[in-house]
C-alpha cells in the first residue's frame, strides 16, 4: 500500500535501486523548494502592492501627502508577509494533508480558480456583462465551493464530528455538504458543477435587473465589435423628408442646409412625409458631421430612426452642449491660423478637410465652393490636377501619389514650381490622433535671389 505522493520514490526502492530513489528525492525536493520560493515571493509582492500599500494610500491621502511605504519599509513588509504565508501554508498542510493527497489538494485549488472563468470568457463575447454580475457570480461560486469542498475537508482534517456532513444541518439530507441537493456525485465533480453553475446563473441574472454603467458599456465596445452600419440601418425605419429637414435645421450650417433642401427635397411639401432615400441620409449625415462630428451625426440619425429606445431630445441636448464646445474650439483654431502668413490646411484621419486659412485659399486660387469642411482631400487634389497645377500628365497617378504620402503618415518637405512662375515650399506633418497638417510658403522671391547669386 503506497501513497500516491510517494509513488515515484517507492518504485525505485521496490526495484532495490537506492541511487535512483535518491536522485528522484533530490529532484522532487529541488522542484518543491523552487515552487515554494517563487510562490511566496510573488504572493508577497501582490499582497504588499495591491492591499497593504493601497490601504495606506487611501488612509493617508486626505490627511497627508504620503505616497505609501518607502523602499525599506516595503521590503520589511514583504518579508513579514512571506513568513505569514509560509506559516499559513504549513498549518493548511497539517490540516488538509493528513486526509488528502497532493493531487486532491490541487483539484480543490483548480476548482476555486475556475470561478474566474465565466467572467473572463463570457465577458469577451457578451455585451451586457457587468462588473457587479461578475463579482456576485464569483462570490456565489466561492461560497458554494467552500461549503461543498473546503468545509468537509477542514472538518475531517481537524477531527471534528462530521456526522452532520452526511446527514445535513438540522438533519436535512439534501443540504448535506457532501451530497448537496442529493445529486449523488463525487465531491470534486459536485463542487465544480454546483459552484460554476451558480456562478454563471448569477452572472447572467444580475444584468437583467441592473443596467451596466457607462464606463462598462464603453469598455465592452473595445472588445465586442458593434453591428455594422448596414445591419443597424436595416433594422431601423427610414426617416422621412420632414424629419431630415428638422435635423438639418438644428445640426447643420444654414447655407448648406438650404442648398440640400433645394436640390434633393420635393418641391411639394405634402410629400415630405414620404420616406427619404439612403443617399440623402448619407448627404445629410456628412453635412451634420461638419458641425457636430461623425460619431454624433450617426448617433442622432440612429436615435431619430428608433426614438422609443432613447429619447431623441435628450440625445439632441447632449449633442448641442458638445457642439457649443466644439464650435468654440473650432473658432479659436480658425482665428489662430488666419493670423499666420503661411497657407495651412488640416485633414483628419479619414483624409477629409477640416480646417484651412485664407492664405491657403488665395495661394491656389480656389473658388468659393471648392473648400468646405468634410470634403475628401482626394477631390481637392484632383481639382488641382485638372487645373494643370501638377507637372505629370496622368491625373490619376498624380492623385494616388499624393494620397500615398498622407496615408503613410510620414512627414515630408519639398518645393513645387507652378506654371505662373511661383514656387511653393510645402511641409507636411502627421497629427498625434491621426490626420495631417500641411503648411505652404511662397518662396518665389527667395528662389529668384538664389538664382541671381548663382
Amino acid at each position: 500500500d503506497v501513497g500516491y505522493d510517494t509513488f515515484v520514490l517507492a518504485l525505485p526502492m521496490a526495484a532495490d535501486s537506492p541511487l535512483v530513489a535518491l536522485l528522484a528525492f533530490l529532484g522532487g525536493f529541488s522542484a518543491a523548494t523552487s515552487m515554494v520560493i517563487v510562490s511566496a515571493i510573488v504572493l508577497s509582492v501582490m499582497i504588499t502592492n495591491d492591499f497593504i500599500n493601497q490601504f495606506i494610500l487611501r488612509r493617508s491621502q486626505l490627511t497627508s501627502s504620503s505616497r505609501g511605504l518607502d523602499k525599506n519599509n516595503l521590503l520589511h513588509a514583504r518579508k513579514i508577509v512571506i513568513v505569514l504565508i509560509l506559516l499559513l501554508s504549513y498549518f493548511t498542510h497539517r490540516i488538509l494533508g493528513e486526509t488528502n493527497t497532493l493531487a486532491n489538494v490541487g483539484l480543490m485549488s483548480f476548482t476555486l480558480v475556475a470561478q474566474f472563468a465565466p467572467a473572463m470568457v463570457i465577458g469577451l463575447w457578451w455585451r451586457h456583462a457587468s462588473c457587479r454580475g461578475a463579482q456576485l457570480g464569483i462570490l456565489t461560486g466561492f461560497i458554494i465551493w467552500g461549503y461543498t469542498l473546503l468545509l468537509p475537508n477542514l472538518a475531517s482534517g481537524l477531527g471534528n464530528d462530521s456526522r452532520w456532513l452526511i446527514a445535513g444541518p438540522w438533519q436535512i439530507a439534501w443540504l448535506a455538504p457532501t451530497d448537496l441537493f442529493s445529486l449523488g456525485l463525487e465531491s470534486i465533480s459536485q463542487a465544480v458543477l454546483l459552484s460554476l453553475g451558480a456562478n454563471c446563473f448569477v452572472y447572467f441574472l444580475v444584468p437583467l435587473f441592473s443596467q451596466a454603467t457607462l464606463a462598462e458599456r464603453l469598455q465592452s465596445n473595445k472588445f465586442i465589435p458593434q453591428l455594422s452600419d448596414s445591419r443597424i440601418n436595416s433594422a431601423l425605419q427610414p426617416l422621412n423628408y420632414h424629419d431630415l429637414g428638422a435635423l438639418l435645421q438644428r445640426f447643420a450650417e444654414k447655407d448648406a442646409s438650404q442648398l440640400l433642401v433645394n436640390q434633393y427635397f420635393p418641391t411639394d411639401k405634402s410629400k415630405w412625409k414620404h420616406p427619404a432615400n439612403v443617399q440623402l441620409e448619407l448627404l445629410i449625415e456628412r453635412e451634420m458631421s461638419a458641425v457636430i462630428g461623425g460619431a454624433s451625426a450617426r448617433l442622432i440619425l440612429d436615435v431619430a430612426k428608433n426614438e422609443q429606445r432613447q429619447p431623441l431630445e435628450q440625445v439632441a441636448e447632449l449633442v448641442d452642449e458638445a457642439t457649443q464646445v466644439l464650435k468654440f474650439n473650432r473658432d479659436l483654431l480658425q482665428s489662430t491660423i488666419e493670423n499666420i502668413q503661411q497657407g495651412i490646411s488640416v485633414v483628419d484621419s479619414e483624409l477629409r478637410l477640416v480646417a484651412w486659412n485664407q492664405g491657403y485659399k488665395c495661394m491656389f486660387c480656389y473658388p468659393e465652393a471648392a473648400l468646405y469642411i468634410g470634403r475628401p482631400v482626394a477631390d481637392i487634389i484632383r481639382f488641382n490636377a485638372e487645373r494643370g497645377l501638377f507637372s505629370g500628365e496622368d491625373i490619376n497617378t498624380e492623385v494616388e501619389k499624393r494620397l500615398a504620402y498622407l496615408k503613410q503618415g510620414s512627414a515630408y518637405k519639398y518645393q513645387r514650381s507652378h506654371n505662373d512662375g511661383r514656387v511653393f515650399e510645402m511641409q507636411g506633418n502627421p497629427l498625434p490622433g491621426g490626420g495631417f497638417v500641411t503648411t505652404y510658403t511662397d518662396i518665389s522671391e527667395f528662389v529668384k535671389q538664389q538664382k541671381a547669386l548663382k
